[in-house]
């Protein structure tokens, strides 16, 4: 059988556990990659590591690599990543191989602490004429992840609280807290961070939906109607008021944009310089004046 034929065999598994996913079979979804990427890695060592077989070899270890993270093995990712980066790789495909194994290491990571982390994670980008790669101006920048954390952090113990008073899960109380906020650097042609929500343990689950999905669905919504509707069209809760205080100056950063994929959605929020004040609720819940 040729590595080709293999191949397809290994895609059609995976046609299979999308299939699972989609119905919340987790179990069998993880059953059906870990099979698939046992194929695929068997397609990519039946190639030698020779300047002909690229760049064939390396994209089938990216793609048993890959399968083998969404499978959960983060160590057979690692390993199945490094057996596919030679010195005839191509460079485009060795990074890739490389951002495999730096989340599957972060993963382990986290196993290691008792943190599990949900896929699902924001992307931040800025833009402006002080921000470069990797680079922007650090009190304005900071002060922007600090309100996103603060954002996320709110948006957890409003989705617990919802869930606890609808009668829909029996968590106890403080499981907000068990929540942690992460942050990566992200490649780009701009400055770029994303976040992700990692639990100190594992709380029940109470759909096919997984918790980190419905929290970032529910963020990524929310911030679109802060920044979209008009303002003076809004009742202006503590998330609408803390959202709009992410505008930049204008000045050093000209521009913010967050986004994420939710449920296959690509959800993207452009955050434009602020346009004059800006009315926050206070710490008692009364309104006060900033003056950006």
């Amino acid at each position: 059988m040729s590595f080709v034929d293999i191949h397809d065999r290994a895609m059609v598994i995976v046609d299979q556990a999308r299939e699972a996913e989609r119905t919340g079979d987790k179990n069998r979804r993880i059953e059906l990659l870990r099979a698939a990427y046992q194929l695929e890695q068997q397609a990519a060592r039946s190639l030698g590591p020779l300047p002909e077989s690229e760049p064939t070899r390396t994209v089938l270890f990216r793609s048993a690599s890959g399968l083998a993270f969404q499978a959960e093995d983060y160590q057979e990712a690692c390993n199945l990543a490094f057996d596919g980066l030679t010195g005839n790789s191509p460079e485009e495909y060795a990074t890739e191989l490389l951002d495999i194994v730096t989340d599957a290491k972060f993963r382990l990571q986290l196993i290691g602490q008792n943190l599990q982390v949900p896929n699902n994670e924001i992307t931040l980008t800025l833009r402006g004429p002080r921000v470069s790669v990797g680079l922007a101006p650090a009190k304005q920048t900071t002060l922007i992840l600090r309100r996103i954390e603060g954002l996320l952090r709110g948006q957890v113990e409003n989705f617990l609280k919802n869930k606890l008073e609808s009668g829909g899960t029996d968590w106890p109380v403080g499981s907000a807290k068990r929540f942690e906020v992460f942050m990566r650097p992200v490649a780009a042609d701009e400055f770029a961070v994303a976040f992700r929500l990692g639990l100190h343990e594992q709380l029940p689950l109470f759909s096919a939906i997984s918790i980190g999905e419905q929290i970032i669905g529910d963020f990524m919504r929310d911030l679109r109607a802060a920044i979209t509707v008009v303002p003076a069209t809004l009742n202006r809760d503590r998330f609408t008021a803390a959202a709009l205080k992410l505008e930049p100056d204008g000045k050093e950063v000209t521009s913010i944009e967050i986004a994420s994929v939710v449920s296959g959605e690509l959800i993207s929020v452009r955050i434009p310089p602020r346009r004059g004040p800006a009315i926050e609720v206070g710490e008692a819940g009364r309104d006060k004046l900033s003056v950006g």
